[in-house]
């Protein structure tokens, strides 16, 4: 029988002391990596959930009906601007009542945009040529009673609402348009039917600026003793801010803007023509 000659270490059949092998070196990973598959490749798992987390955070899209919208009980509540204003009101009653009224609806008109700008207002340009029409018709029926039944007596209320000793005629009136007609129902709207009616209850809202009318023309409408003619006019006030606010919520603000418009226009400035 011919004899195998066996390399020096390898293991031969008549061999009794043989060597046992030397383990198989591990191979190295990178080369490990490189006769692997892409798919099969082992990765670890902090990358694997950033990965996924990449992947879903592209994938995602954020659509406005998810996004919760702001409700006006996040905002500011026009409620402790409203008391700022009443208390100047009534602390500043001493002064001429042109730089009274000034000052006054000039703040109420600055907390007003301001509500617009921050969002607490709605946006007047959501409202349609049809509720205009409805503002406009609302501004003739909460005035057209009224004028009617008092007449010549609405002209003396203007002049003791907004009339100075010592001043043309003609200059007071046009004091008086401007105001009853631009500067009024931009202050008021934007305050009352703008940022307080929407965070507060109707009823609320028509209160507050009823009271705010009594509080800014009975000082220099000297009722003292006419005690008669003051609750008149302060139901007067009542009605007709109910109609604003009921036009705000049925309508609109801009609606209500313009009804307060045609409505004090008739009833504040139309009998001084007459």
């Amino acid at each position: 029988m011919t004899d195998l000659n066996f390399p020096p270490g390898t293991p031969g059949e008549d061999d009794e002391d043989v060597q046992p092998t030397k383990p198989m070196q591990p191979v190295p990973r990178h080369l490990y990596r490189e006769q692997k598959p892409e798919a099969l490749r082992q990765r670890e798992p902090i990358q694997a959930i950033l990965e996924q987390a990449r992947k879903l955070a592209q994938d995602q899209e954020v659509r406005p009906e998810h996004i919760e919208p702001r409700t006006g009980r996040r905002e500011v509540d026009p409620l402790f601007a409203y008391l700022l204003i009443i208390s100047l009101a009534i602390g500043l009653s001493p002064l001429t009542p042109s730089i009274r009224y000034v000052f006054l609806w000039a703040l109420m008109g600055i907390l007003g945009l301001m509500g617009y700008v921050l969002g607490t207002v709605k946006n007047p340009r959501e409202t349609h040529i049809v509720d205009l029409i409805w503002g406009l018709a609302f501004g003739f029926l909460s005035s057209g009673p009224f004028l009617a039944a008092f007449g010549s007596s609405l002209n003396t209320v203007s002049v003791r609402m907004f009339d100075v000793e010592n001043t043309p005629t003609v200059i007071m009136d046009t004091w008086a348009f401007m105001a009853v007609v631009f500067v009024i129902p931009a202050c008021e709207s934007l305050f009352f039917r703008g940022a307080l009616q929407e965070v507060r209850s109707f009823g609320f809202t028509v209160l507050l600026s009823t009271l705010w009318s009594a509080v800014l023309f009975f000082p220099h409408m000297e009722l003292g003793g006419r005690e008669v003619i003051a609750l008149i006019l302060l139901i007067v006030f009542g009605l007709l801010n109910f109609m604003y606010s009921y036009v705000r919520a049925r309508n609109g603000l801009a609606a209500a803007w313009l009804s307060q418009v045609v409505s004090y226009g008739l009833l504040w400035f139309l009998p001084r023509l007459l």
